[in-house]
């Protein structure tokens, strides 16, 4: 039964520690680290880089030669399109198990029930495992293991 599930604040410092873990003699196939992503709002993000590069707050131009910044939305079906995000035909929810055997990581994409399936042996009794994809989904880390963390870690 799994002794260990820390949440970190982004994937790298998870990372981080797992390095450590792995330094300090824990059993690499003992690990395990998810990781998952956060959905992009095109709006709020820089664009372009071949000519220039174009700011959320730049101005840019509309039909009818109306002017408005880049983040501000279109028009939508119900709501404020200010509130809403944008997405593109890069959006993707990734989340990810990475494993540790042989000396190096391997990742595996997952299911959302596969990491509900991970994460309920770790919650405690009946808390929701989806608490803990919500955070992966905020860009957190989250390391689970099976051993009893070292000191130092």
């Amino acid at each position: 039964m799994p002794t260990l599930c820390e949440t970190y604040a982004d994937v790298a410092l998870a990372h981080d520690a797992v390095e450590r873990m792995l330094a300090t003699g824990t059993p690499a196939d003992s690990v395990l680290l998810l990781c998952g992503s956060r959905p992009h709002d095109v709006r709020r993000e820089p664009m372009g880089r071949f000519v220039g590069q174009i700011e959320p707050t730049d101005q840019v131009g509309t039909y009818g030669n109306v002017r408005r910044q880049r983040r501000q939305g279109r028009g939508a079906f119900a709501g404020d399109p200010d509130a809403q995000r944008q997405g593109s035909f890069g959006d993707v929810e990734r989340d990810v198990i990475v494993t540790f055997e042989g000396g190096a990581e391997h990742e595996h994409v997952a299911t959302h029930r596969r990491l509900r399936r991970v994460l309920a042996a770790v919650t405690l009794d009946g808390e929701p495992a989806d608490a803990l994809v919500g955070e992966l989904h905020d860009g957190h880390g989250l390391v689970v293991t099976d051993e009893p963390a070292h000191d130092g870690v």
